[in-house]
C-alpha cells in the first residue's frame, strides 16, 4: 500500500465520516439528540486524531520532529481556539451558534482537504 493508498494518511475518513450528522443531530439539544450525537463526537475525535498523529508521523523520512512539533502546535492552538471561540457563539446565538459555528469550521476544512487532495500528485 502507498501512502496515498493508505486511508490514514489522508486525514481519516472514518472521523470524517462523523462529521455532519453528529452536528444536525445535535441541533435539537435533546437528552434523546444530544447523547448519540456527543458519542460520534467522541468516536470521531479518536479516530482523527490518531490519523493525524500517524499522519504526521510518516509524512517525511526526514526532520520527523519538526513534524512532530508542528503538529503539537496546530494541536494545542486549535484546541485554544476550540474552547474559546464556542464560548462566544454561545453568548451571542446559544446552541444554534455554537452548532453552525462547527459546521463553518468543518466547511472550511473540507475545502483545505479538497483542495490540497487535488495538489497531491497520484
Amino acid at each position: 500500500m502507498t501512502r496515498h493508498d493508505d486511508p490514514l494518511a489522508r486525514g481519516g475518513p472514518p472521523a470524517g465520516a462523523a462529521l455532519s450528522p453528529r452536528e444536525a443531530l445535535s441541533l435539537p439539544a435533546t437528552a434523546v439528540t444530544l447523547i448519540p450525537a456527543l458519542a460520534l463526537l467522541a468516536a470521531s475525535m479518536f479516530c482523527g486524531v490518531t490519523a493525524a498523529q500517524l499522519g504526521s508521523a510518516t509524512s517525511t523520512s526526514a526532520d520527523r520532529g519538526v513534524a512532530s512539533a508542528m503538529y503539537f502546535s496546530v494541536y494545542y492552538a486549535s484546541g485554544a481556539l476550540g474552547g474559546y471561540l464556542p464560548g462566544l457563539a454561545w453568548e451571542q446565538w446559544r446552541w444554534n451558534g455554537v452548532v453552525f459555528g462547527c459546521l463553518a469550521v468543518l466547511a472550511v476544512a473540507l475545502v483545505i482537504c479538497t483542495v490540497q487532495a487535488r495538489l497531491v500528485p497520484e
